[in-house]
């Protein structure tokens, strides 16, 4: 890994391969060739481009009005999901508690209320609208476990092409729905925080499409040549946006 830009909270870094025998003025003409070269972004949302509106959701108990030992046996049940390190442990918590919760009007209505565009316009991560911004002409969708109420929010703000909620196998929806259905977009952005999202990278390439993938987190990768992405950034996205805009 090498670190192209840092400050205060923000950094970037890129994978060796990227770097290889190239000098930073070189990694960033790179970046940007390829950055804008995309016919297609697909993002994630919760910790990628917001703190997770699924985990406030949770802590506020959103739905479970009437479902108090119900919501509770959930708990539960959570706690001991999480402490053991299952796999998939948040993932199939998330999906337990939406069918159990939020399969409601009056829950639906919870949500509305709480993800006004107001709300959303201020959960952002710094840099985030403004890259959205830049990628303008590339489609842009989102690709998250996450609800379609919350989901088409946080979609109908930023004016994406369209929204994938409730995904938990993103490599299939990958395969099915652009690899399928979209065979004329060959160059992809793919952004995310967790393995679900190298999940997709890994499919388009296997079909050979090409790729530029972002690592978001909350600290540097140590390793990021041995995973699928090819730049690691904050998130904190101004120092990705800064480097865009040279």
């Amino acid at each position: 890994m090498k670190v192209i830009s840092r400050s205060c909270d923000s950094w970037v870094a890129v994978s060796d391969k990227l770097a290889k025998d190239r000098s930073r003025d070189q990694i960033c003409n790179e970046l940007q060739k390829r950055v804008f070269s995309t016919h297609a972004w697909l993002f994630d949302l919760d910790d990628t481009h917001a703190p997770s509106s699924a985990k406030l959701i949770v802590r506020k108990a959103v739905g479970t009005r009437r479902s108090g030992l119900s919501y509770f046996a959930w708990c539960a049940k959570a706690f001991y999901n999480l402490a053991f390190n299952r796999y998939d442990a948040e993932c199939r918590m998330w999906d337990d508690y939406v069918s159990r919760f939020l399969d409601t009007e009056e829950a639906l209505e919870e949500l509305r209320e709480m993800f006004t565009l107001e709300t959303i316009k201020g959960s952002f991560y710094p840099g985030v609208e403004d890259f959205c911004s830049l990628v303008e002409i590339a489609k842009k969708y989102y690709v998250t476990g996450n609800i379609s109420v919350v989901a088409d929010a946080y979609a109908d703000f930023l004016g994406f092409d369209g929204v994938y909620p409730n995904a938990y196998r993103k490599a299939a929806i990958v395969e099915e729905y652009f690899v399928r259905d979209r065979p004329h977009f060959q160059y992809y952005g793919v952004m995310g925080d967790a393995n679900y999202d190298a999940e997709m990278v890994a499919a388009l390439r296997f079909h050979g499409k090409s790729v530029i993938a972002i690592l978001s987190s909350n600290k540097p990768v140590e390793d990021l040549d041995v995973t699928v992405f090819d730049v690691n950034t904050s998130r904190d996205q101004s120092g990705l946006v800064k480097i865009l805009m040279e």
